[in-house]
Protein backbone atom coordinates (compact mmCIF):
# COMPACT_ATOMS: atom_id res chain seq x y z
CA UNK A 1 0.00 0.00 0.00
CA UNK A 2 1.22 3.33 -0.60
CA UNK A 3 2.15 5.62 2.23
CA UNK A 4 0.08 8.19 3.11
CA UNK A 5 1.70 11.80 2.76
CA UNK A 6 2.10 13.06 6.56
CA UNK A 7 0.37 16.16 6.63
CA UNK A 8 3.12 19.56 6.71
CA UNK A 9 2.92 21.08 10.76
CA UNK A 10 0.96 23.98 10.98
CA UNK A 11 2.79 26.78 12.00
CA UNK A 12 -0.76 29.17 11.93
CA UNK A 13 -0.66 29.30 15.35
CA UNK A 14 2.77 30.07 16.48
CA UNK A 15 2.18 33.35 13.66
CA UNK A 16 -1.00 34.33 15.80
CA UNK A 17 1.19 34.16 19.15
CA UNK A 18 3.80 36.11 17.63
CA UNK A 19 1.59 38.74 15.77
CA UNK A 20 -0.18 38.73 19.98
CA UNK A 21 3.39 39.56 21.47
CA UNK A 22 4.36 42.56 19.01
CA UNK A 23 0.43 44.08 19.55
CA UNK A 24 0.91 43.41 23.14
CA UNK A 25 4.73 45.14 23.27
CA UNK A 26 3.27 48.26 21.30
CA UNK A 27 0.15 48.53 23.47
CA UNK A 28 2.51 48.67 26.48
CA UNK A 29 5.23 51.15 24.92
CA UNK A 30 2.26 53.19 24.47
CA UNK A 31 1.00 52.73 27.41
CA UNK A 32 4.55 53.66 29.42
CA UNK A 33 5.14 56.17 27.20
CA UNK A 34 2.67 58.62 28.28
CA UNK A 35 3.71 58.72 32.02
CA UNK A 36 6.97 57.37 31.57
CA UNK A 37 8.19 61.08 31.57
CA UNK A 38 6.62 61.60 35.14
CA UNK A 39 6.80 57.99 36.76
CA UNK A 40 10.73 57.05 35.89
CA UNK A 41 13.40 59.06 37.78
CA UNK A 42 16.80 58.58 37.76
CA UNK A 43 19.04 56.85 35.35
CA UNK A 44 16.00 55.55 33.25
CA UNK A 45 14.69 58.69 33.46
CA UNK A 46 17.49 60.19 31.56
CA UNK A 47 17.19 57.75 29.19
CA UNK A 48 13.43 57.73 28.86
CA UNK A 49 14.30 61.76 28.09
CA UNK A 50 17.36 61.08 25.89
CA UNK A 51 14.41 58.68 24.04
CA UNK A 52 11.45 60.73 23.81
CA UNK A 53 13.88 63.97 22.59
CA UNK A 54 15.31 62.07 19.95
CA UNK A 55 12.55 59.31 18.34
CA UNK A 56 9.12 60.79 19.88
CA UNK A 57 6.50 59.01 19.24
CA UNK A 58 8.54 57.68 16.16
CA UNK A 59 9.89 54.83 18.78
CA UNK A 60 7.10 53.05 17.93
CA UNK A 61 7.86 52.87 14.35
CA UNK A 62 11.56 51.81 15.24
CA UNK A 63 9.96 49.05 17.42
CA UNK A 64 7.89 47.47 14.56
CA UNK A 65 10.85 47.33 12.29
CA UNK A 66 13.42 45.50 14.78
CA UNK A 67 10.20 43.17 15.33
CA UNK A 68 9.66 42.63 11.62
CA UNK A 69 13.56 42.23 11.03
CA UNK A 70 13.13 39.68 13.66
CA UNK A 71 10.72 37.49 12.35
CA UNK A 72 11.98 37.79 8.79
CA UNK A 73 14.92 36.03 10.22
CA UNK A 74 12.74 33.33 12.47
CA UNK A 75 10.59 32.38 9.66
CA UNK A 76 13.80 32.21 7.40
CA UNK A 77 12.76 34.60 5.02
CA UNK A 78 15.46 37.52 5.93
CA UNK A 79 16.49 37.37 1.95
CA UNK A 80 13.11 38.72 0.96
CA UNK A 81 14.40 42.39 2.09
CA UNK A 82 17.18 42.01 -0.86
CA UNK A 83 14.85 40.31 -3.26
CA UNK A 84 12.27 42.88 -3.89
CA UNK A 85 14.84 45.79 -2.81
CA UNK A 86 12.23 48.21 -4.23
CA UNK A 87 9.35 47.50 -2.10
CA UNK A 88 11.65 47.33 1.25
CA UNK A 89 13.02 50.87 -0.08
CA UNK A 90 9.35 51.80 -0.67
CA UNK A 91 8.61 51.29 2.91
CA UNK A 92 11.34 52.71 4.40
CA UNK A 93 9.60 55.98 2.38
CA UNK A 94 6.77 55.51 3.76
CA UNK A 95 7.71 55.32 7.18
CA UNK A 96 9.52 58.33 7.44
CA UNK A 97 6.85 59.92 6.11
CA UNK A 98 4.53 59.48 8.82
CA UNK A 99 8.02 59.71 11.12
CA UNK A 100 7.69 64.06 9.33
CA UNK A 101 3.86 63.83 9.93
CA UNK A 102 4.35 63.28 13.68
CA UNK A 103 6.85 65.95 13.55
CA UNK A 104 4.53 68.41 12.31
CA UNK A 105 2.37 67.82 15.86
CA UNK A 106 5.89 67.93 17.85
CA UNK A 107 5.99 64.76 18.66
CA UNK A 108 8.19 63.35 16.27
CA UNK A 109 11.54 63.75 18.35
CA UNK A 110 14.45 65.37 16.67
CA UNK A 111 14.82 62.92 13.95
CA UNK A 112 11.28 63.63 13.16
CA UNK A 113 12.47 67.20 12.60
CA UNK A 114 15.78 66.26 10.40
CA UNK A 115 13.00 64.94 8.12
CA UNK A 116 11.16 67.74 7.85
CA UNK A 117 13.62 70.49 8.76
CA UNK A 118 10.73 73.38 8.45
CA UNK A 119 6.99 73.52 9.73
CA UNK A 120 5.95 75.07 6.52
CA UNK A 121 4.80 74.48 2.76
CA UNK A 122 8.68 72.66 1.78
CA UNK A 123 8.43 70.51 5.05
CA UNK A 124 4.58 69.59 3.70
CA UNK A 125 6.14 68.81 0.14
CA UNK A 126 9.12 66.45 1.41
CA UNK A 127 6.18 64.46 3.19
CA UNK A 128 4.07 64.05 0.09
CA UNK A 129 6.94 63.54 -2.14
CA UNK A 130 8.25 60.69 0.14
CA UNK A 131 4.38 59.45 0.06
CA UNK A 132 4.62 59.39 -3.77
CA UNK A 133 7.86 57.72 -3.97
CA UNK A 134 6.75 55.21 -1.77
CA UNK A 135 4.04 54.16 -3.76
CA UNK A 136 5.97 54.18 -6.55
CA UNK A 137 8.14 51.68 -4.94
CA UNK A 138 6.00 49.41 -3.46
CA UNK A 139 3.26 49.20 -6.44
CA UNK A 140 5.55 49.55 -9.40
CA UNK A 141 3.19 48.26 -11.82
CA UNK A 142 0.06 50.14 -10.98
CA UNK A 143 2.34 53.24 -11.73
CA UNK A 144 3.15 51.63 -15.08
CA UNK A 145 0.01 51.35 -15.83
CA UNK A 146 -1.54 55.02 -14.35
CA UNK A 147 1.45 56.39 -16.83
CA UNK A 148 -0.12 54.59 -19.91
CA UNK A 149 -2.94 55.58 -19.45
CA UNK A 150 -2.24 59.24 -18.79
CA UNK A 151 0.02 58.69 -22.14
CA UNK A 152 -2.97 57.41 -24.09
CA UNK A 153 -5.34 60.21 -22.77
CA UNK A 154 -2.97 62.97 -23.75
CA UNK A 155 -2.55 61.00 -27.39
CA UNK A 156 -6.27 61.07 -28.20
CA UNK A 157 -6.65 64.81 -26.52
CA UNK A 158 -4.32 65.62 -29.58
CA UNK A 159 -5.41 63.36 -32.30
CA UNK A 160 -9.18 65.20 -30.94
CA UNK A 161 -7.52 68.76 -31.63
CA UNK A 162 -5.92 68.09 -34.85
CA UNK A 163 -9.19 66.52 -36.14
CA UNK A 164 -11.05 69.92 -35.14
CA UNK A 165 -8.17 72.09 -36.75
CA UNK A 166 -9.50 69.95 -39.95
CA UNK A 167 -12.55 70.30 -39.82
CA UNK A 168 -12.91 74.05 -39.18
CA UNK A 169 -12.68 75.70 -42.41
CA UNK A 170 -10.13 78.34 -43.80
CA UNK A 171 -11.07 81.71 -44.21
CA UNK A 172 -8.82 84.12 -46.21
CA UNK A 173 -8.64 87.57 -45.69
CA UNK A 174 -8.10 89.89 -47.79
CA UNK A 175 -5.33 91.98 -47.92
CA UNK A 176 -5.98 95.56 -48.98
CA UNK A 177 -2.41 97.54 -50.18
CA UNK A 178 -3.01 101.28 -49.08
CA UNK A 179 -2.67 103.75 -51.89
CA UNK A 180 -0.24 106.00 -52.58
CA UNK A 181 -1.77 109.99 -52.08
CA UNK A 182 -2.58 111.66 -55.62
CA UNK A 183 -0.15 114.81 -56.67
CA UNK A 184 -1.80 118.00 -56.92
CA UNK A 185 -1.29 119.58 -60.86
CA UNK A 186 0.83 122.11 -59.99
CA UNK A 187 -0.09 125.59 -61.55
CA UNK A 188 1.94 127.73 -63.94
CA UNK A 189 1.77 131.67 -64.20
CA UNK A 190 1.43 131.97 -68.42
CA UNK A 191 1.67 135.56 -69.53
CA UNK A 192 -1.56 136.22 -71.39
CA UNK A 193 -0.63 139.82 -73.08
CA UNK A 194 -1.34 140.20 -76.82
CA UNK A 195 1.77 140.82 -78.57
CA UNK A 196 0.51 143.95 -79.37
CA UNK A 197 0.75 145.69 -76.36
CA UNK A 198 4.02 144.53 -76.10
CA UNK A 199 5.32 146.06 -78.92
CA UNK A 200 4.08 149.53 -77.75
CA UNK A 201 5.15 148.66 -74.27
CA UNK A 202 8.89 148.52 -75.50
CA UNK A 203 9.01 152.01 -77.26
CA UNK A 204 7.91 154.25 -74.34
CA UNK A 205 10.26 151.84 -71.75
CA UNK A 206 13.13 153.12 -74.51
CA UNK A 207 12.21 157.08 -74.43
CA UNK A 208 12.05 156.86 -71.23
Amino acid sequence: MPKKNKPESDNSFWDWLFYAFIVIALSFGVWKLIDIRDTISGFFGDVSNWTWDNFGWGILITLLVIFTVIFLIWRKHFTIIFRYWYRTLGIIAALLAVWGILAFNEIGGAIGEGIIVEHNFWGGLKIALLLILSFALIFPRAVVWLLRKLKQSVNAYRTRQKEKAAKKPVIFEKVVTPKEPEQMPVMEMVDETPPANKKEKAPKEATA
